[in-house]
């Protein structure tokens, strides 16, 4: 087995990403047990879970983008508050987020987070991090999410989707902190446990092994400089692409009749208008640009298409106010799918 003894990092972050049914959970359960002996304290954060809390909190039982960006957020406010606490501690300790984190932006929010805590008065910490490609085949996939129960059970339309949409790590030249250190293939008999343990281990090993490195400071006038330049050029880069967003939507809402009730395509056209000048006002007004990362277009892309289905689910009379949690995830995934696609 692949030795731990040369993992330097305090604290460290493993990325489990993959689609539903992969086998992300039991990874992480399995990786627990192998790191046991070894003298290394891990944590566990399982994205679905906080989804889970934010709706009970809220009494809802569909999908709303809202609450799922709130999720996130809470995942990732937690992960943070985990890695502080454990840099006072003397053992290693080994964080594993357990989501899809099937776009880079998301793999990135996780890996920004890491840096901004070593440059703003953790210097004196290291944090390791490293992401662990779980696959699997997309027969083995459906039939393990089709053998589960409530929300756990992704629906069949937003499962094709994510298997569709993902974005493994390790293809952008550009992005050299995403790179795998491993790809666990997992199979439906999982014959080969050795070597399943093997690359659970490697991967507990990188994270341990590869520090991130702390965000340059910038001086400061010349950062003054680059936000107001920012401030001037978010507007209309937003303009422009929010109004593509919409042609986009009203091209193809064909597509969207099997997900949307007919009277809700019929009112998509005011909807998507409607949640266009809505961003643009707080980006104009500064309220919406801090939630942007250097993904901006998939950024603005998710606010768009949670506002729309937002509008849409609340929408006079009583249209979209008996959705459940599955069409409207279903429809999220339509809009998003089109919204994202160059005509």
């Amino acid at each position: 087995p692949v030795s731990l003894g040369t993992g330097k990092m305090s604290a460290a972050v493993l990325l489990l990403c993959g689609p539903p049914g992969s086998g992300k959970s039991a990874a992480s359960s399995r990786l627990r047990v192998i790191l046991s002996d070894d003298d290394i304290v891990t944590h566990i954060i399982e994205y679905d879970s906080f989804e889970d809390d934010q709706i009970r909190e809220r009494g809802g039982g569909r999908f709303d983008p809202a609450v799922w960006h709130d999720a996130r957020s809470a995942a990732l406010a937690k992960a943070r508050e985990t890695l502080i606490h454990h840099f006072k501690t003397p053992r290693r300790t080994l964080l594993i987020l357990d989501d899809t984190f099937h776009l880079r932006s998301m793999r990135y929010d996780v890996y920004r987070m890491c840096r901004k805590i070593i440059s703003s008065g953790h210097s004196d910490c290291s944090i390791g991090f490293a992401t662990l490609h779980v696959s699997a085949s997309a027969e083995v996939c459906r039939d393990r999410n089709g053998r589960r129960k409530g929300r756990r059970r992704v629906p069949d339309q937003v499962l094709e989707g994510l298997l569709g949409r993902l974005e493994p790590p390790g293809v952008s030249p550009g992005a050299a902190w995403d790179v795998a250190c491993d790809v666990l293939q997992n199979s439906s008999d999982e014959a080969d446990m050795r070597a399943h343990d093997e690359a659970l281990r490697r991967a507990a090993e990188r994270a341990l092994s590869n520090p991130v490195r702390p965000v340059a400071v910038p001086d400061a006038a010349a950062a003054a400089v680059d936000r107001a330049a920012t401030a001037r050029d978010a507007a209309h880069q937003a303009d422009v692409l929010l109004r593509a967003f919409v042609g986009r939507v009203c091209r193809n809402s064909v597509q969207l009749a099997a997900a949307l009730p007919p009277a809700n395509v019929r009112t998509l056209a005011r909807h998507a208008n409607e949640a266009r000048r809505e961003i643009l006002e707080e980006i104009r007004c500064r309220k919406t640009t801090e939630r942007l990362s250097v993904d901006v277009e998939k950024d603005l892309s998710a606010l768009f298409v949670g506002l729309v289905i937002k509008k849409l689910t609340s929408s006079d009379g009583k249209v979209g106010q008996g959705w459940h949690h599955a069409e409207s995830r279903a429809a999220f995934e339509i809009l998003s799918k089109i919204a994202n696609t160059v005509s």
